[in-house]
C-alpha cells in the first residue's frame, strides 16, 4: 500500500540513472482515501483499473475492466466508490484482544486462562440495516503448550443477518502441560483432599 498510494516519486534517485516516476491512477488525486492498486489495458479487456479506496475505516475494493479509456474507467469507478461508501459501513465486534472466555484447561498450568481475540473482528452490513451477533462456537484445535496471543483455535460467529465469519483466538497468558510432578500432585489432591 505504501508503493501503490504514492503517486509520484523517482527511482535510482542517488544514481546517475535517476528517473521520475508517475503513478497511473489518477485517482490517487482524484479521490479521497483512494491508495492503490493497479491499471491496466490489453487489446481483450480495454481500460481496466483495481482500485482500493478506505473512508471511515471502511476499505472498499472495486474492479472496472472494458472500458474504451482511461477517462471513462476512472468516471465508472469513482460512481462504483460512491455507490459503495454510501450504501455500507463497517463495525467493530470486537477489538483485538478482547477477553471472550475464561476457558478451563484440564491438563494445563495455569488450569485456565482467557481466551482472546488475535485481530480486530470487523464486519460489513448495508446502511440502516445493523445486524446482531446471535452465535458464537469457539474451537480449539492446537495442543498444548499454548503461547500468549498466538492462534490455538478460531471462533466460528453467526450474524443475525445469517452471514458467517471464522476468527482466529488465542489465550492471554502462557499454558504449559501438566510434567509428572504436576500429575502425582493433582490426582493426591483429587484422593486425599477432595474425598
Amino acid at each position: 500500500m505504501k508503493i501503490t498510494s504514492t503517486y509520484d516519486a523517482y527511482i535510482r534517485e542517488n544514481s546517475d540513472s535517476k528517473f521520475w516516476l508517475v503513478n497511473t491512477n489518477k485517482l490517487l488525486k482524484q479521490y479521497p482515501g483512494v491508495d492503490g492498486l493497479k491499471t491496466g489495458f490489453t487489446t481483450e479487456a480495454l481500460s481496466c483499473i483495481t482500485t482500493t479506496a478506505k473512508k471511515d475505516g471502511l476499505r472498499l475494493i472495486g474492479v472496472v475492466m472494458g472500458e474504451p479509456s482511461s477517462k471513462v474507467r476512472n468516471k465508472e469507478m469513482i460512481q462504483l466508490l460512491d455507490y459503495g461508501f454510501s450504501q455500507y459501513e463497517q463495525a467493530t465486534l470486537y477489538k483485538k484482544g478482547t477477553k471472550i472466555e475464561t476457558k478451563k484447561f484440564e491438563n494445563g498450568k495455569p488450569a485456565t486462562a482467557g481466551i482472546v481475540t488475535l485481530d480486530d473482528v470487523s464486519y460489513v452490513y448495508q446502511k440502516g440495516s445493523q445486524p446482531k451477533e446471535t452465535k458464537k462456537e469457539i474451537k480449539i484445535d492446537a495442543q498444548l503448550p499454548y503461547k500468549a496471543n498466538k492462534k490455538i483455535g478460531t471462533m466460528e460467529i453467526t450474524m443475525s443477518d445469517g452471514y458467517h465469519m471464522q476468527v482466529p483466538i488465542g489465550v492471554d497468558h502462557d499454558v504449559v502441560p501438566l510434567n509428572f510432578v504436576d500429575i502425582f500432585m493433582k490426582t493426591f489432591e483429587d484422593i486425599f483432599v477432595n474425598s
